[in-house]
């Protein structure tokens, strides 16, 4: 059985552009999701035909992939968070969840009109709402979803001040909106105060006559929690590691674009913070 990492029913986002009906926005593991009533209305068929052909071709779903099958603990969970909001019957002893990929397929099979319609729509307006509204809205709807993913961006890789300047820059120019932010930021230990330089962590170290090799000293700073490593995805395929300085270690630096990938950030830090910082890794 999958396990759930991450669950969520967003109650309060209905999506009127999916017809014939609205229905709550579903997560399960961190994807979106829908029913097997949500598919049987929308393609205009039965539950049981969606149950049937799922039971007929069910070498074709791979759970996790296509469906989630939800029993016992996890059903029970599933059942908490939808309390208020009929998506699921109560007495049911199991649950199956559909994603984008699942949907599809089953379409494939219903093979009708409107099951592809159906399915055209949710593809757009449930599976995948910020690529349509980037799309197809209108220049200010893309402005404001550009900030919020610029917002999101600069809190996840906990950026500082003027990384979130060189961030809304770059949105500002790319629209041609007026640049109106102020000239620079201050980026300095607990944001007060005058902006101090910083620099890379070999360069300190040296600096300091200590003797240890960068990689040695990240491993110190990472096991106390001054920095982490974080992930992108890798344009030769797979994934590719990267420092990160968490929001707690912001006291002693801050995280600048990296010169290998602007995708990447590299810590720097304070020097009037780095025998502080020594100290609380035990050098």
């Amino acid at each position: 059985m999958q396990q759930s990492t991450s669950t969520a029913v967003n109650l309060a986002n209905y999506l009127p552009t999916v017809d014939p009906d609205t229905f709550p926005v579903i997560e399960w593991n961190g994807v979106r999701v829908v029913t097997t009533e949500t598919l049987a209305r929308g393609y205009n068929t039965e539950v049981n035909n969606i149950r049937n052909n799922l039971l007929n071709n069910k070498g074709r779903f791979v759970e996790g992939v296509h469906i989630f099958k939800l029993d016992g603990e996890e059903l029970k969970s599933f059942k908490n968070y939808i309390n208020d909001i009929d998506v699921v019957n109560k007495r049911a002893p199991s649950l199956t969840l559909w994603t984008e990929k699942g949907a599809a397929r089953m379409s494939k099979i219903i093979d009708t009109d409107e099951a592809w319609d159906f399915f055209e729509q949710m593809e757009t307006a449930y599976f995948h709402p910020v690529q349509h509204m980037l799309s197809h809205g209108d220049a200010s709807a893309k402005v404001q979803m550009h900030m919020m993913l610029n917002e999101s961006a600069a809190r996840m890789l906990n950026l500082p001040q003027t990384g979130k300047l060189q961030m809304l820059r770059k949105t500002f120019e790319h629209y041609g909106v007026p640049d109106t932010l102020p000239s620079y930021g201050i980026d300095a230990p607990n944001e007060g105060g005058s902006s101090e330089v910083t620099f890379s962590l070999t360069h300190l170290l040296k600096a300091s006559g200590v003797s240890l090799s960068a990689a040695s000293v990240n491993k110190l700073l990472q096991k106390n929690g001054i920095i982490q490593k974080m992930k992108r995805a890798s344009s030769k395929g797979g994934e590719k590691e990267f420092w990160n300085i968490t929001e707690s270690g912001l006291r002693f630096g801050k995280n600048v674009t990296s010169d290998r990938n602007p995708r990447e950030t590299q810590p720097h830090f304070y020097n009037s913070q780095f025998g502080k910082l020594l100290a609380t890794i035990g050098i």
